[in-house]
């Protein structure tokens, strides 16, 4: 087993499924001395990797080889030493990339909702899911905050920050659906999670 399918496959044990699928699965990557070079499918791939999980693939590099290596990621349809914006920096396009961020962040809420209700209904026990259980994995690269209303409108977790690669497990009273809503004040005051039940 290469370097780069070792990583991925330690990597896969610490993120959801439908995370390491979207993200990091179909990636390749050139090893030179300490540097790796990590390729995406293409640009908004490559920035997603590197925002959200740059830290993580150096943090499993350093803990298969006990080396710390220089993380590089691009995409294929773009040179090495390209240099991304940010959505910041990008007057024209960063406002349908951070629309974009989000769309993909709530379908991936959703999928981890989906995933619990899945292993209810799988339960060798057999027992009646009476709560509906949603699970948020932070792959933000940020500390989380869950915002008061959580609580308040019914919905019981550990009202504590959620640290970057924690999962927190959200529980909902029966028969309601989680509504999913994040806020981001900036570096002050960070991100703020709301996860509420509802019903149709």
């Amino acid at each position: 087993m290469d370097l780069w399918t070792n990583v991925l496959h330690k990597i896969s044990t610490k993120l959801s499924k439908p995370s390491f699928a979207t993200w990091l699965k179909n990636t390749t990557a050139d090893i030179r001395d300490d540097v790796i070079t990590v390729k995406a499918h293409n640009e908004f791939q490559a920035m997603w990797i590197e925002e959200r999980y740059s830290v993580l693939i150096a943090e499993t590099v350093k803990e298969i080889t006990g080396r710390t290596m220089d993380i590089r990621i691009y995409s294929t349809d773009e040179k090495p030493d390209f240099k991304r914006q940010s959505s910041q920096d990008d007057s024209s396009g960063g406002k349908d990339y951070v629309e974009l961020k989000s769309i993909i962040e709530l379908q991936q809420m959703k999928l981890h909702e989906l995933e619990s209700r899945i292993r209810c209904l799988e339960s060798p026990e057999k027992k009646p899911c009476t709560e509906v259980k949603f699970v948020f994995f932070n792959d933000t690269g940020r500390k989380v905050g869950i915002h008061q209303a959580t609580a308040e409108h019914g919905t019981k977790c550990d009202m504590t920050a959620i640290k970057p690669l924690e999962e927190r497990i959200f529980v909902l009273p029966e028969g309601t659906y989680p509504w999913v809503k994040m806020w981001d004040y900036g570096e002050e005051k960070g991100l703020s999670l709301l996860v509420s039940p509802k019903q149709d």
